[in-house]
């Protein structure tokens, strides 16, 4: 997905959904406008980091119509974020609130290390739901307006276990 974005210049967004069972995310490929601007707080995931402490932190900044960034170095702290995300996603969606993930590779230095260290960055914009005018600010830029539904020409799904990564398992893609 980070390839496919910086590809399109970030046109494209992630949308990360669980399945009734929440066994597995699926991953909804949107097009959207081009985020810029400032990627606000960055927040650093690891493994060991607890997805709905992190899906709180989340749901919080976008109530405060906030960008946040999240940094993770390794599959399971990339598992920890993509988990965390979908989670806060159900925390505010009563309150028609929703985040966009733009997810890019970064590269930092890492101390104790010579060489900078290949990060994912998942960009977060807080978005309220398409018909909701209550949340609509025109004036603040760090909301868009989002649809649920995005058109089968501009949408693609990957369905991923949510069971943390391994060697031994493989992932279920699909094309929607």
């Amino acid at each position: 997905m980070a390839v496919a974005c910086a590809q399109c210049e970030d046109e494209i967004a992630c949308v990360f959904t669980f399945r009734e069972t929440r066994s597995e995310i699926t991953i909804t490929v949107v097009k959207s406008r081009r985020v810029v601007a400032d990627d606000g707080d960055v927040l650093s995931v690891a493994k060991a980091t607890d997805y709905r402490v992190l899906a709180g932190a989340i749901a919080k900044r976008a109530r405060a119509q906030e960008r946040c960034l999240l940094r993770a170095i390794g599959r399971a702290a990339v598992f920890t974020a993509v988990r965390a995300i979908g989670t806060a996603r159900e925390y505010l969606e009563q309150e028609r609130l929703d985040v966009l993930c733009v997810p890019a590779f970064n590269k930092v230095h890492v101390n104790g290390r010579q060489e900078d260290t290949t990060v994912i960055d998942l960009k977060l914009v807080p978005c309220s739901l398409a018909g909701d005018n209550n949340n609509n600010n025109n004036d603040n830029n760090n909301v868009v307006s989002c649809s649920s539904e995005a058109s089968s020409s501009a949408r693609a799904s990957l369905e991923v276990m949510t069971s943390p990564p391994s060697d031994t398992k493989k992932m279920n893609t699909t094309a929607a």
